[in-house]
Formats: C-alpha cells, structure tokens, sequence
C-alpha cells in the first residue's frame, strides 16, 4: 500500500487501487474503465486527522468516498464496524439521493477519493455510456435508475464528430466509418448531415446506415429536443458529417460533440476548430507514416484517403472498427505477464477469446509475454502458430542469450521483419524496466526487436538493452519487465483500455512438506540449515514465488485474470512448447467465458 502522501490521481499506482474498488462498487462495476478514470479526474483526493467526520448519518449523501490509506470508524447502526483502506463508501447512496444510514469518523490519519454527486452527474451529462451503463445495471439489480438518468431519458445520444486533415474527405471517411461501427456493435446509429444546400424539414435517406439531411443553419441547441424532432430520439450515436459545410457552420456544428475523433496523417494534422473542451478526444493515426512516437491512446488504421471511395482493405475495416470500439468505450485490451516458456499458456488463452468472438484491440507484455504479443499483434493467429514452432529454436539459443539478450531481437525480427513499435496496427507495449530509475516504462518509438529484447533481458542472466528514449538525449539501461511489473496492466489503461483481461502465468509451486533434521539436536539443526541443496532450494521456490505474487499485484484492476496452476512444466521448457498450450487450454476455458460475458455486458450498455 502506498504511503498516506504518495497519491496523485495521475499516478499509475493510485489509478489502479481507485479502479479496483470502483470495479467492486454496485452501480459502477458495469462502467468501463476509460469512464471511471474521467469520474477519477473529477474526483478530489482529501486528507483527515484523526476524529475527523466524513459523513454524517441522515445527511443526504452528496459525495461518496474511496478510502485509499488508514481507518474509518463506521457508527449508527447496530452492526458498528472499522472500515480499513481499499473501501468504497456510499456509491449507491450518491447514485441514488439517498442519506446515509451510518456516520463516517476517522480513526487515523486517513487519505480518501471523494466523489462528488456532482461529477457524476457531470459525466452523465456527456457520456451517454455512462447513462446506458448505469440504466443497465439497474435493471439486472432490479432497482430503479439513479433519478438524475431517470430525468436524461429522453437523451439517449451522444454526439461524435469526426476531424480529418486535408486530402481526406470528412463525409466519405463518416460513411465508412458508420458501415464498420453498425457491423460489428449492436448500436442504433445515425449519420446527421449537415448540408448547406438543404431547405427545409430533415430529409431521411435509407441504407446500410440510417442517414438524417439537414440544414447546416439548423445547429441544435438541445441535444434531446434536436433528437426528438428528427424522430430519432432512440439512437445511441449521432455521427456528425459535415464535410459539405465552410469553416464557420462546422466550427458550430462541432459545438455538440461529446466525443471528437481527431485523425492525423502523418505530418498533415486534423481542424479541431470549434471542438470544445469539455468532449472526450479519439486520437487516431494512420500507420505507418506517423511522424514521431504515437501516442499510446491512438487508434491506428492502415488506408490512405483514395481507398475512401473506393473498396477497402481488411486491414481497413479492422481499424475502422477498432475506433469504433474505442469511441463508444468498449475496448479490449490483455496483459500478458512473463514465465519463459510457460508464456506458451498465454497462446491458449489468446486462442480461446479469439473463439468466443471477443476482439482484442491492444496488447502489452513483459519478458516471453512480449514475444507472444509481438506475434500476435503483428500476424495475428498465424503469427502465433509460428511462435509455437519455434520453440525448439528458441531453447537451442537460450544459452548465446545469455552472452548477449541481442539474441533475442535477433529470433523475432527473423520471423516478424524489421518492424517498429509505431508500425503495428494492434497497438503492441512491450513493457521493460528502467532499471536507474526503478520503474516500468512502455517501450515506444523503437523497433519491435528492441522492445522485444529489453523486456525479457532477465538481469544476471541476459545481458542489459541499453539505449535512450525516442525523445530524449538520456541513456537508459532496461531490464526484464518483471522485476517491476510482472502483468503490465498499468500501459494498458493509459492506452485506453476499457476491458482489460490479465494473463499471470507463473504458478505458484506446488506446496510441499518440509524435511527436517536427522536428529533434534541443535547441532543436526545447524547442519540442516547450512545444507546449500536446502538453500537452492529455498531460492528457486522463492523466486516463483516472488514473481507469482507481482503478477498478482499486476492484475488489481484488471476486470478479468487467468491465474495459472502449478504443473510439470519448467520455465526453461521451450522444446514442450506445444504440451504447455494443451496443458493450458482447460485452464483458460472458464476465462475466456468470462471475458465473453463481460464483453456481451459491454455490448449489452448500448440497448
């Protein structure tokens, strides 16, 4: 637990505890994690003495509280109780108006999040999502909505306007991007076009994609009465088209939006003139012919604006549905923890959420993790068969990796190509540690073997990746991933993941009974402990045991985890490549469930 002065909300660390409580918290756990960490930046952290009041029993609750550090005291009910750190308070209480039946006093120096009533309502007023959510978790509980949702019923649409630099054109990139949205989410969208050659009442056009012609002087003031009088007051998405309009009416036809996405080519960068501030930005670019490192949140496609009027590729639709996920909150993003060869269980599980239909929209990984990322995000299930392949090659070089870790760039940039990071189209972070300075970075704006080979450089086993950062003139010295971070979900969330599944497959060794002395004299006992079999022994256990309980810690936030068992498997296993798979496809059964049933859930919010 971080200390009571170590928590900033822009800080990993205190992100993930925030998200792990509100993940449990009845009323929020069915909100994306993107949508909680905006409520989170609306939030304000408070610090308490000792019999300090933090709410008070009959009082109608106007905030709610994360308890991140020391004790609350819990009064006014016949079961009193301590409520220790890592504790949400009064969630359904804000949601739904209701006073508080207990008083809330510290009992110690306390650090806590306080929720306002206000940001919640604040963040519903934008996000359509979030209302959706909350109506739908409501309805599975059996509860009546929050009232403040109840009064926003009939504004069910969130408004998403599209920027595009010169050379695209606005309309045809809408279009596309509509047909890709509707075919793979269940949503019920509308393409309003802004046009200035239109007179008079909306005109409503059929096809692929319900489409709504308009005046471009017809600015809606009012989300709900503009809906209502199009007749179309039930859609989830308004997606605004104003390709058709001069500078100054799209200037104030962006006015409405709630969500922008704002698409750079290359050096060409997108209008954001009239975007408002308060509207959630998708970043998007196109790949490759970005010009610097990307940014981790950007949703990258690979087209070019003549395709736009033409037939598009796969690659194309697959990134167009890729931002279509992100702009309604509802990606999928998966965490692959280090192992050596065990990493071969994360092939299984890969495999099986493939199976169950659920997209994966970005990967990251630490040590082997990062490899089985690296083939996947590049090559996809193909990718992953060649991996499985290798791993006989891959056992038979272990021992020049541990002259040199350049060995192991050099394996996945034979099979992959001399890829960069900011190539892939399935955002890929390999995740390395910064070992001057102690922490976790996600590796970017560098080729793919460089990232591959500073996440698993296993320290006194492989050799150190030295180098600097893409930006900067300072040196580095990266090491394995898993010192830091064992399951690096930390550079998923900053990367916009709103379902994160965390794949920990180091397994705990098996328990065992202890051997004692021969005799029970202290000098047998003595010798016992010097024993350097013992010893060795005691440091391999402790090692796995070590790295098993980091990529515990790796997983707080996540929304789903694959927890692997013990078996007869050695991280050194490679040559047993395909044994491990099988050994691992029951295991990662019940989980690729579960990730299915989350994502149907997140579907589900737009209904």
């Amino acid at each position: 637990m971080l200390a009571a002065d170590a928590y900033e909300l822009t800080d990993p660390r205190t992100q993930r505890r925030v998200l792990a409580i509100l993940n449990r918290s009845e009323g929020l756990h069915a909100v994306s994690n993107q949508v909680l960490l905006r409520l989170m930046s609306l939030s304000h952290l408070r610090q308490f003495r000792p019999q300090d009041v933090l709410w008070r029993a009959g009082e109608v609750a106007t905030s709610a509280w994360v308890i991140l550090h020391g004790a609350v005291s819990v009064v006014g009910t016949a079961a009193e109780t301590d409520v220790a750190a890592s504790m949400a308070i009064g969630v359904a209480a804000v949601l739904h108006g209701q006073p508080f039946s207990t008083s809330g006093l510290a009992l110690t120096d306390v650090t806590a999040l306080e929720i306002p009533q206000s940001a919640i309502h604040l963040l519903a007023e934008a996000s359509t999502g979030l209302r959706r959510a909350l109506r739908h978790t409501a309805s599975v509980k059996g509860y009546r909505a929050p009232a403040f949702v109840d009064e926003k019923e009939s504004d069910c649409v969130e408004w998403v306007v599209c920027c595009v630099p010169a050379g695209w054109s606005e309309s045809a990139f809408v279009g596309r991007l509509a047909r890709a949205w509707t075919a793979c989410l269940p949503d019920r969208l509308t393409v309003v076009v802004a046009d200035p050659a239109h007179q008079g009442a909306p005109e409503h056009q059929a096809g692929d994609v319900p489409t709504v012609r308009v005046s471009a002087v017809a600015v809606p003031t009012n989300d709900a009465a503009f809906a209502a009088a199009l007749g179309i007051a039930d859609q989830a998405y308004l997606l605004l088209d104003t390709g058709a309009c001069t500078p100054a009416p799209r200037a104030l036809w962006r006015q409405v939006a709630e969500k922008v996405i704002v698409l750079n080519d290359g050096a060409r960068r997108a209008d954001k003139t009239g975007v408002p501030k308060r509207a959630v930005v998708v970043p998007v670019e196109r790949v490759p012919g970005a010009v610097g490192p990307l940014a981790p949140n950007a949703v990258r496609i690979r087209m070019d604006p003549f395709e736009l009027t033409g037939n598009l590729t796969d690659s194309a639709v697959a990134g167009l549905q890729r931002l279509a996920r992100s702009a309604s909150d509802r990606t999928v993003a998966l965490a692959l923890g280090g192992g050596g060869a065990w990493g071969y269980a994360h092939v299984a599980l890969i495999r099986a959420i493939l199976r169950k239909g659920v997209p994966i929209d970005m990967v990251a990984g630490v040590s082997f993790g990062a490899m089985v990322g690296a083939y996947y995000c590049s090559n996809g299930l193909a990718g992953l068969d060649v991996l499985v392949s290798r791993g006989g090659e891959f056992h038979r070089w272990l021992p020049a990796a541990m002259a040199t870790s350049h060995v192991i760039g050099l394996l996945a940039r034979r099979d992959l190509g001399n890829l960069r990071l900011d190539d892939f189209e399935v955002p890929f972070f390999p995740v390395a540690t910064d070992v001057a300075m102690g922490e976790a970075v996600a590796i970017q704006g560098k080729s793919m073997s460089f990232g591959v080979r500073a996440s698993g450089s296993f320290p006194g086993v492989f050799s150190p990746t030295t180098g600097s950062y893409p930006d900067q003139h300072t040196s580095v010295r990266f090491v394995d991933g898993g010192i830091r971070d064992n399951v690096p979900e930390a550079a998923l969330l900053a990367a916009g993941a709103d379902l994160l599944v965390a794949s920990n497959i180091v397994p705990m060794p098996a328990p065992q009974k202890p051997k004692g002395p021969l005799l029970g004299l202290p000098a047998w006992r003595y010798l016992h402990e010097l024993n350097p079999l013992g010893r060795l022994q005691d440091a391999w256990r402790s090692t796995f045991i070590l790295f098993h309980s980091a990529g515990e810690s790796g997983t707080l936030s996540a929304d789903v985890v694959y927890d692997s068992k013990p078996n007869q498997f050695l991280a050194t296993s490679f040559t047993q490549a395909q044994g491990i798979v099988r050994a691992a496809e029951p295991e990662v059964e019940p989980i690729a469930e579960e990730v299915a049933r989350r994502w149907h859930l997140m579907v589900a919010k737009a209904d």
